[in-house]
């Protein structure tokens, strides 16, 4: 296996069906797992699978146990993978991966990737992309149209056009979009411009300035003070001189009167006309204060008037002042859009024609690549599978070409198998059985894993109803396949074993008394690859 990438370094498996407490070491290039029926082998690819994101069922917690603990770390020195990882959210810290779940009785599951809590769909598009598990239903992602015509890009090196052309197919989606956006306000255009020049006209009457209404409002106050100083006013002078016969002045005429009949009392009349001179003079001061205070009223109705037209815009386009010039600006905003609205048609109408020519140019392009990528794939998977054992065998990738352009372009694909000399094709994905499908995907690696993305296969059952010749043909694809990624694959066959550099063998026991024994399953990592394959061919 190629020493930049992600491979899986260990498992931890705690308190999961029969396991109890058991950490499970790999290696980078072929491992196998091997053990007699029902001791537990398949567990191991059951706990991976729900690390990556499948799902964990209450029912696999070891009995007695109130939860089960599974933990998987990756080595990675791939930096597109830590990339990818940064991106989520969950960053890779000294070249490892971390993913644990923790299945409780009571609490259901939880989720970590890197120490983080981690979504179930955030875990499932990391293995997706990075982890391929090949079983009996596992099998969907690596038989998709899609992903295969991926793989057929690789196989040609379209990325860079590919790219390309998806820059150009999302620019041309946007442009489409705005171009709809155009034309359905361009059926409104006439009533739209009355209304927003109904609203300009509104505004620009009353033509507020920022913060008016506050100085107004401060304004208001001080006149309403003033205006009940102006009351007091007029009640003092009323007091004073108002038209009563009770008023100040007129009682001091009268006690003048009574003064002037008395004699030797010089000295009290003239300080009651000082008084009278002073109280007089007062009525007056404050009869002129008041004809001045006569402007302030006008002022106050005028700022009253000027409040409430202030009020109604702010209700209707507030609901401050701010936002009333906000409105103001986008109302001349939108107005200029509707204006150059023809205009903007027009232009994005030809943006989309160009787009549309050099978008089917590259698809053109990409079409033929794949083309010519698809009848020489078809050629290396034949070959690949007819040696492992399927002779007579044909595999057929159909590049298709539709009308519409997509993601991709407009090639189509389809996979199709002819098992048996004469009695036809058929679709991979439809009908396939599992034997069949197993060696067919096995080829598909084998001749693209170093152009994938996808760093760890997981097979399952992979030697199911095979033996002899067929064994060894599968041994030695899944061998080359680990000189690009990491293979793990469950086996009971020794000419499989033979080709690994890493053997797992899983063992039952029972332990505690008779009446109370319980099953256990536990790891021994084969050290002697020889002696171990005599043991089980003696067997």
């Amino acid at each position: 296996m190629k020493d930049d990438g992600l491979f899986i370094d260990q498992l931890y498996l705690q308190n999961f069906a029969t396991f109890e407490s058991e950490r499970i070491f790999f290696g980078k290039g072929m491992n196998v797992i091997v053990g007699e029926t029902g001791s537990g082998k398949s567990l191991i690819l059951d706990a991976l699978s729900i690390l990556f994101g499948g799902r964990a069922e209450k029912s696999m917690i070891r009995k007695s146990a109130e939860f089960s603990v599974l933990e998987v770390n990756f080595h990675v020195t791939d930096l597109s993978v830590c990339d990818y990882l940064t991106r989520i959210g969950h960053p890779v810290l000294d070249n490892q991966i971390i993913i644990k779940r923790i299945i409780h009785k009571k609490t259901g599951t939880k989720t970590f990737l890197n120490h983080q809590v981690c979504t179930s769909e955030n875990l499932k598009k990391f293995s997706r992309r990075f982890v391929d598990l090949v079983g009996q239903f596992e099998n969907q992602k690596l038989l998709s149209p899609n992903y295969l015509l991926n793989l057929v890009d690789k196989f040609s090196k379209n990325e860079i056009s590919l790219k390309k052309y998806q820059h150009l197919f999302y620019e041309l989606q946007e442009e489409t979009k705005r171009f709809n956006s155009l034309n359905a306000d361009y059926l409104n255009v006439e009533t739209e411009k009355d209304f927003l020049l109904f609203q300009k006209k509104e505004i620009e009457l009353v033509s507020p300035e920022i913060d008016e209404d506050i100085l107004l409002a401060k304004k208001k106050e001080e006149l309403l003070q003033q205006r009940s100083n102006t009351q007091s006013i007029e009640e003092a002078i009323d007091f004073l001189s108002g038209d009563n016969d009770y008023n100040i002045l007129n009682q001091l005429n009268s006690l003048n009167s009574i003064f002037s009949k008395l004699d030797d009392l010089g000295s009290f009349k003239n300080k009651l006309i000082e008084i009278q001179a002073a109280l007089e003079d007062l009525s007056y001061e404050l009869a002129k204060n008041l004809r001045e205070s006569d402007h302030d009223e006008q002022e106050y109705i005028h700022i009253i008037d000027r409040l409430d037209s202030i009020q109604k815009i702010k209700r209707k386009y507030g609901p401050k002042l701010c936002n009333v010039h906000e409105k103001l600006i986008l109302i001349a905003s939108r107005l200029k859009y509707l204006e150059d609205l023809e205009h903007s048609i027009k232009t994005s109408q030809k943006k989309i024609l160009d787009l549309k020519k050099e978008a089917f140019e590259i698809a053109e392009s990409l079409h033929h690549s794949r083309l010519l990528a698809a009848e020489k794939l078809s050629k290396l998977l034949t070959k690949a599978i007819q040696s492992l054992n399927m002779s007579g065998a044909t595999l057929r990738f159909e590049i298709l070409k539709k009308e519409e352009l997509n993601i991709s372009g407009f090639s189509e694909l389809d996979f199709f198998a002819e098992t048996n000399p004469g009695e036809g094709e058929f679709k991979v994905r439809k009908t396939a059985s599992g034997g069949e499908l197993s060696r067919i995907l096995l080829a598909l690696r084998q001749i693209l894993s170093s152009k994938d993305s996808v760093s760890i296969f997981l097979f399952d059952e992979i030697d199911s109803g095979i033996g002899g010749k067929t064994a060894i043909c599968i041994g030695s694809s899944l061998h080359t396949v680990s000189t690009h990624s990491q293979v793990l694959a469950i086996t009971h066959l020794p000419q499989i074993i033979k080709f690994a550099g890493h053997i797992i063998n899983v063992e039952k026991t029972s332990i505690g008394k008779k009446d109370n024994q319980r099953t256990i399953s536990k790891i021994d990592i084969v050290k002697d690859k020889n002696q171990f394959i005599n043991t089980i061919t003696e067997h």
